[in-house]
């Protein structure tokens, strides 16, 4: 019996170590798509809503614009967080944002029918903790082509997407002296591309000036090594179209 403190005191730090090297962690999250559907000039939709995929939750802004005839500005802003319930993870976790900015074009196809295609260009971080005091930052950069085709009334709005993701990581350094070596394979790579497609299904009900959104989304690696990444976002939000006040 008197052997029990120092046999505790010798597995409780390794049964930790443990624990927190079978942990994984998320480095890319599928955003949500700014998919606004423009069909005329200063034509204004704002969106908001919360998102979540694996392991994560998130908060996201998007706003559109026409300033001119058939074509389209873009503005999008995610901030995410990790969800983990673990009694490890929790005090510590894990968080990201992305602001990107896009242009494009919209072409309305038939009556109620409209084609769009944006390319734009962001700017992220995240940080992951260890512990309460050593946290690695990490950065990365995402170039984006998105093709959309929906149908657009005047309560009830869907569309269908897809998005090709390119992301590069740069301040990978940090992350692997906190990452247990089994996890390695999972944490981006110095001066890799990683692609991503992500095909989208927004639907959108309500009145003209102002509709429910929800918006189901699919993470599918398109080239690349491993990353540890979430194969979905779901998001629930509001769609604003101020601009029909002023017509």
């Amino acid at each position: 019996m008197k052997n029990i403190p120092f046999i505790s005191a010798l597995f409780t730090p390794a049964l930790i170590i443990i624990i927190l090297s079978g942990c994984s962690r998320i480095y890319y999250a599928p955003t949500t798509q700014n998919v606004p559907l423009l069909t005329e000039q200063n034509e204004l939709r704002i969106a908001a809503g919360i998102s979540g995929g694996e392991e994560y939750e998130a908060v996201n802004i998007e706003v559109a614009y026409s300033p001119v005839k058939y074509v389209g500005i873009m503005l999008n802003s995610f901030h995410a967080a990790e969800n983990s319930d673990s009694l490890f993870t929790n005090p510590v976790r894990y968080k990201g944002n992305l602001t990107e900015a896009g242009i494009g074009f919209y072409y309305p196809l038939a009556t109620y029918y409209t084609a769009e295609v944006y390319a734009g260009y962001g700017k992220g971080t995240a940080q992951y903790p260890w512990s309460f005091d050593t946290i690695a930052p990490l950065k990365f950069d995402r170039f984006f082509v998105q093709f959309s085709a929906g149908m657009k009334r005047k309560y009830f709005e869907i569309a269908l997407s897809d998005r090709f993701s390119y992301v590069h990581y740069t301040n990978i350094e940090e992350m692997y002296k906190i990452e247990a070596f089994s996890n390695y394979k999972y944490v981006p790579k110095n001066n890799q591309l990683y692609i991503f497609q992500e095909p989208a299904l927004t639907m959108r009900a309500g009145l003209e000036a102002i509709k429910f959104q929800m918006q189901y989304q699919i993470c599918i690696p398109f080239s690349g090594p491993t990353l540890g990444y979430s194969s979905y976002n779901f998001n629930l939000g509001i769609m604003l179209t101020p601009s029909v006040f002023f017509k």
